[in-house]
């Protein structure tokens, strides 16, 4: 029975490391597995798992897909603006030194796009500004690979933590803070191994120590205390933000100079003009949007979040065994706030409503796959988590039945040994002891009743 009820994840994991099957399509037949284990074994009824399973569309689409579609759809926003371009010439503008850059657009814009965007974008694009720098691909990927492993628990605006905390009835915040402790040494040793496979060796650490140790701090405390204070949704993205101004400040108070990192130096005009306040806060205005929606409609402000979050609907869909009305947040809720914040950005940078609203479209599209897979899997849960609730409900009656058949038998042993010892007290309140001096009587005392 253990493992039926188990059948949905160990199809998962045969259908995709030894299958190789598509996602979409391996967790598409998992669902179809937890409707016929839940149905024909738990005793779940037909209704009941229709309902389980429009309730995991639900939590899917919103708020969890919206975010995703929201976040994806940012970045190639400012792909078409060119505002990318723009952020990248900044970034590697701050210093020559290979391992200075690794760790800045790695670690820290990595961890930004984790944090925004996440789905790949973490590797993806700090992986090509690196190699398009000329540092070779295979090592390119691989520091960021490295740097991805930390804020990859977090995902895009915290999505992995709120959804585990939904599920769990756990509060996110204390997920995401267990969570920061957890990584919490891989984040402080990371910058040190992206730089010693920077260089192959530990030569590498040569008048890098400090910077790393800095790097590892100034993303692990605002992590931290976003984490403890707000939640999961910004602590990523906040602890990307400090590591970047951290080691633009070092990097320019203590500059890192060893000719065998260094980097050529583009003779490309494009590359060499200058960036001004404007053209680079018009780059990033997206994302700094996101983040002051974010903070200004967290709990830090109640005067704004708790009217924005009382805009709301509760709908019961599930009305099965621990069937609870799912609450849509309408506008208090990452993935509206990033949309806003992307429509604004785009407008400010010179898109039209026609290209935003195509390149929308083409990211709903691009991402098809992306969302039945998602759909699939957390309806999937919800179909498992209602049997399995059942399970528990129907299983207590036999070994209840079992336990007080054990005590009957036992209280009658009890009482039986009882009524024993009785006799045997009352037959042995006399008994003869040695003989006296005087040897024509007898001494008689008394013996006390054993303790029953």
């Amino acid at each position: 029975m253990f493992f039926l009820a188990l059948s949905p994840i160990l199809w998962l994991i045969v259908a995709l490391t030894v299958l190789h099957m598509s996602a979409w399509k391996a967790c598409s037949m998992a669902l179809a597995i937890a409707w016929a284990v839940g149905i024909g074994l738990e005793g779940m009824t037909l209704p009941h798992a229709v309902e389980a399973t429009l309730e995991g569309v639900a939590l899917a689409c919103w708020p969890i897909l919206l975010v995703i579609v929201a976040a994806i759809f940012t970045y190639t926003l400012t792909l078409r603006t060119h505002a990318m371009d723009t952020i990248q010439r900044m970034l590697t503008s701050v210093s020559s030194d290979r391992r200075v850059l690794i760790l800045l657009i790695g670690w820290g814009f990595g961890g930004f796009l984790e944090g925004m965007a996440g789905f790949g974008t973490a590797i993806a694009i700090p992986a090509g500004m690196l190699a398009g720098l000329g540092i070779p691909p295979v090592l390119a990927a691989s520091v960021c690979l490295i740097a991805n492993s930390v804020p990859t628990a977090y995902g895009s605006i915290g999505i992995p933590l709120v959804t585990l905390g939904g599920l769990t009835s756990i509060p996110s915040n204390e997920l995401a803070i267990y969570t920061a402790l957890q990584l919490a040494p891989l984040t402080l040793l990371c910058p040190f191994l992206m730089t010693i496979v920077t260089g192959g060796s530990l030569k590498a650490l040569s008048g890098m120590a400090p910077l790393c140790a800095l790097s590892g701090l100034a993303f692990l405390l605002p992590e931290l205390a976003i984490s403890y204070f707000i939640g999961p949704d910004l602590a990523v993205v906040a602890g990307a933000i400090v590591t970047m101004g951290a080691i633009v400040a070092y990097a320019k108070k203590f500059p890192v100079s060893d000719p065998a990192y260094a980097m050529a130096k583009a003779d490309d005009a494009e590359e060499a003009a200058p960036i001004t306040l404007r053209s680079g806060l018009v780059a990033w205005l997206p994302f700094i949007l996101i983040f002051l929606l974010l903070l200004a409609t967290s709990k830090l402000l109640p005067v704004i979040h708790d009217p924005l979050t009382a805009i709301q609907s509760s709908v019961l869909i599930y009305d099965g065994p621990g069937g609870a009305p799912y609450t849509f947040t309408w506008v208090a809720t990452p993935g509206v706030l990033i949309l806003l914040a992307a429509f604004l950005g785009g407008h400010v940078q010179g898109a039209s409503l026609s290209m935003m609203t195509r390149t929308l479209g083409k990211t709903i599209y691009d991402l098809r796959y992306t969302m039945v897979t998602i759909i699939a899997v957390i309806a999937t849960a919800k179909v498992m988590g209602p049997s399995r609730r059942r399970a528990r409900r129907i299983r207590p009656s036999q070994p209840s039945s079992a336990r007080s058949a054990r005590s009957s038998r036992v209280r009658q042993r009890r009482h039986a040994c009882c009524s024993a010892n009785s006799r045997r007290t009352r037959r042995s309140r006399l008994v003869q002891g040695p003989p006296c001096r005087r040897g024509s009587q007898l001494r008689m005392r008394q013996v006390p009743a054993p303790a029953r």
